[in-house]
C-alpha cells in the first residue's frame, strides 16, 4: 500500500492517540513537606510522546484514584508535548492537559488511520470510515472499487470510491511479487456526490 497521505491540522481532520495503561509510578518522599508525592516514570510519558510520529495529538491516560496529576506531572507532559487524561475512582474522565498539535510523519499517520478503518480522501484530505458500518470498521462495504464499478454506480450508491494506480506502480517498479498493485487512492462520498452528481439518476439532480 502506498503510504502517501495528507496531514491534518484543522478541526475534524486531526486524529488523537490516547495511550491507556496502568502507570508505573516512582514513589518519592518529600521530606520538606512530609508527604508522599507520586511522579510518572519518564518512559510512560516518553512512550506516549513517541506516538507523535503517528497522530496529530497524543495523550497519556492514567487511572489516578485519589492522587491527581501534580504540577511535576503536568510540567513533564508539557515539555514532551503530550496531553494528560485522568481516570477517577468511579471511572470518570477528566482532561487535565490538552495535547498540542503535532506534525506526524505523513505515511505513519496514514498507517494509523488505515489500522483504525479510516481512509483519507484524495481531494478534501479528511479521514473517513471506509466501512460505512460503525460495528465493522475493517469492512470495505462503504467503498466502490474502481476495478469493478463505474463512478456512476458510486454516485447512485452514495458510497466512497477507491482505485488502484496500476500504471504508476508498474512504471515505478512497485508491483508486488504477485503482480498486483497496492498503491491506491480514495474519495469520500461527499466529494463523489459533489463532483460527479451529474452521473447519478435524474431524480437526484438539483433543480
Amino acid at each position: 500500500m502506498d503510504q502517501q497521505g495528507t496531514t491534518g491540522g484543522q478541526a475534524g481532520r486531526d486524529r488523537d492517540t490516547t495511550r491507556r495503561r496502568t502507570p508505573a509510578w516512582r514513589l518519592r518522599t518529600d521530606h520538606d513537606r512530609g508527604q508522599e508525592v507520586f511522579r510518572p516514570v519518564p518512559d510512560s510519558a516518553g512512550q506516549a510522546a513517541a506516538y507523535g510520529v503517528y497522530a496529530d495529538r497524543s495523550y497519556l491516560c492514567c487511572p489516578q484514584g485519589d492522587k491527581p496529576f501534580d504540577e511535576d506531572n503536568i510540567d513533564i507532559a508539557s515539555h514532551l508535548g503530550i496531553g494528560l487524561i485522568e481516570i477517577g475512582t468511579h471511572q470518570e474522565i477528566e482532561r487535565v492537559l490538552a495535547a498540542p498539535l503535532r506534525q506526524p510523519i505523513p505515511w505513519k499517520r496514514q498507517e494509523l488511520l488505515e489500522s483504525l478503518g479510516f481512509s483519507v480522501c484524495q481531494i478534501c484530505g479528511i479521514p473517513y470510515p471506509r466501512s460505512g458500518d460503525p460495528e465493522d470498521r475493517k469492512s470495505w462495504k462503504g467503498l466502490k472499487r474502481g476495478s469493478t464499478s463505474a463512478m456512476s454506480d458510486d454516485v447512485k450508491g452514495k458510497t466512497g470510491y477507491v482505485w488502484w494506480l496500476w500504471d504508476w506502480s508498474k512504471d515505478s517498479d512497485r508491483l508486488a511479487a504477485d503482480g498486483l498493485s497496492y498503491d491506491r487512492r480514495y474519495l469520500c462520498r461527499d466529494c463523489v456526490a459533489g463532483l460527479f452528481w451529474d452521473l447519478g439518476p435524474p431524480e437526484d439532480d438539483e433543480v
